[in-house]
């Protein structure tokens, strides 16, 4: 995972670490950037949900991860920050992913 430690001090192609590739062979799952999200961020709501996307009379917008100038621990899809859509910083990015076809895009129960 690229981050702070590594030295490199720039977002890298992905596969450039292939150390904890998912069954689905989908690489660099933390570290490289910080991750823009759809939500909009808010307290997650009491008892058992699932995808919560927030309110759209929130202001901020939800980014998860770490990015390579951060250290390891914040690369973590757990690390959920709130920030304005206009923020911009270097190791602030997207992951573009679509559903496969034939597969639901609704989480299984």
């Amino acid at each position: 995972m690229n981050f702070s430690e590594t030295g490199i001090r720039h977002p890298t192609p992905v596969g450039i670490f292939p150390l904890g590739e998912t069954p689905e062979r989908i690489q660099d799952m933390a570290g490289n950037v910080r991750e823009w999200c759809q939500d909009w961020f808010a307290d997650y709501p009491a008892g058992k949900v699932s995808n919560p996307p927030g309110t759209s009379e929130a202001t901020r917008r939800v980014f998860r991860g770490g990015g390579w100038n951060r250290v390891a621990w914040f690369c973590r899809a757990a690390v959920r920050v709130g920030i304005e859509p206009e923020y911009q910083y270097v190791d602030l990015g997207f992951r573009v992913a679509a559903v496969p076809p034939g597969k639901s895009s609704k989480p299984s129960k």
